[in-house]
C-alpha cells in the first residue's frame, strides 16, 4: 500500500469515498466563468476577481432600478400637486430625463465593459492589462467611498430641508395664493422624502461597491504579480516558431561533426508568455 500511494502523482485529486468529497490538488484544472484555469492556485485568484466585477454589474442594475423608481415617484408627486410655477421650482431637485438616462446607463455599461476586459486579461495571461485593472479598481474604491460620504451629507441636507418646509414655511403668511403655496410645500415635502430614501439606498449600494472594488484591486494585483512570476491562468502553449521553423532565441550549432550533429535549443529568459485558453466547445 505504501508503494502504491507513493507512486501516485501529487497533482491528482484525492477522493474521500466515505464522505463523498473530492479534494482538488494545487495543479488541478478548474473552470471559472467559462475559462479553463490551469491550476487551483490561479483559479483561486481568478474566481474572486471575476466574481467581484460580476457583483458590480449587479449593483449597476440595482442603481438603475433605484434611479427609475425615484424619477417616476417624483413625477407622480409633481402630478399630484398643483401645476404652478412655484411647485415646479420646488421640485427641480428631481432632475430631468437626461439625468435618468445617465443614472441608468453609466452604472450598468461601464461595469459590463470592465468585466469583459478583465475576463480577456485572464484568458490571455495579459499582465499589463490586469495591472491596469488594478489601478482602475483602486480608483473605483476611492470613488465609491467618496459616494458614501457624499450620500451621508446629502441625507443630512435633505432632512434639514424637510424640517424647514414643515416648520418654517407658513402659507397663511405668504404673499402668494394659499393654495399655490400649500401645493408647492406639499410637493417639496414629497420630493425630499423620496430623495432621502433613494440616498439611503445609494449609500448601501456604494458601501457594497467599495467592498467589491477593494477585492478587485487586491486580486488583480495578485494576478499581475503571479503572471510576473511565470504562473499562468491558461497554458500559453509552445512559443511561436521563428524563421526556418526554429524557436525564437534558439541556438543551433552545425558543422562537420565527428559523431553526430549537435543541436542545442532553449527558450530564452525574455521569451513572450502569451497565449490564450483553448476556445470552449
Amino acid at each position: 500500500w505504501l508503494k502504491i500511494s507513493a507512486s501516485l502523482p501529487r497533482s491528482l485529486p484525492l477522493a474521500n469515498k466515505s464522505a463523498g468529497v473530492a479534494i482538488r490538488g494545487p495543479n488541478a484544472m478548474a473552470k471559472v466563468f467559462g475559462i479553463d484555469i490551469e491550476n487551483g492556485r490561479m483559479a483561486d485568484i481568478a474566481r474572486p476577481l471575476l466574481q467581484a466585477h460580476a457583483f458590480v454589474i449587479c449593483l449597476g442594475v440595482l442603481y438603475g432600478i433605484v434611479e427609475i423608481a425615484k424619477y417616476f415617484s417624483i413625477q407622480a408627486a409633481i402630478d399630484d400637486a398643483d401645476k404652478t410655477g412655484v411647485s415646479r421650482d420646488a421640485t427641480n431637485l428631481a432632475g430631468g430625463a437626461l439625468s435618468l438616462v445617465v443614472g441608468v446607463a453609466l452604472p450598468l455599461l461601464c461595469p459590463v465593459a470592465i468585466f469583459f476586459i478583465v475576463r480577456s486579461g485572464v484568458q490571455s495571461n495579459n499582465q499589463s492589462l490586469l495591472q491596469s485593472i488594478c489601478f482602475f479598481d483602486g480608483c473605483c474604491s476611492a470613488c465609491a467611498c467618496l459616494g458614501v460620504l457624499t450620500g451621508i451629507f446629502s441625507f443630512i441636507w435633505l432632512l434639514g430641508l424637510k424640517a424647514w418646509a414643515e416648520e418654517d414655511v407658513d402659507c397663511s403668511k405668504s404673499f402668494q395664493d394659499y393654495d399655490e403655496c400649500e401645493a408647492a410645500r406639499t410637493a417639496l415635502l414629497d420630493v425630499t422624502t423620496i430623495l432621502a430614501f433613494a440616498v439611503v439606498i445609494g449609500i448601501i449600494l456604494n458601501l457594497c461597491q467599495t467592498a467589491a472594488c477593494v477585492i478587485g484591486t487586491w486580486k488583480s494585483n495578485e494576478a499581475s504579480n503571479a503572471l510576473l512570476q511565470s504562473h499562468f491562468f491558461c497554458n500559453p502553449g509552445p512559443p511561436p516558431m521563428g524563421a526556418g521553423g526554429a524557436l525564437p532565441g534558439a541556438i543551433t550549432v552545425t558543422g562537420q561533426p565527428v559523431g553526430a550533429a549537435v543541436t542545442t535549443m532553449g527558450r530564452p529568459v525574455a521569451a513572450p508568455s502569451g497565449g490564450e485558453c483553448a476556445p470552449q466547445a
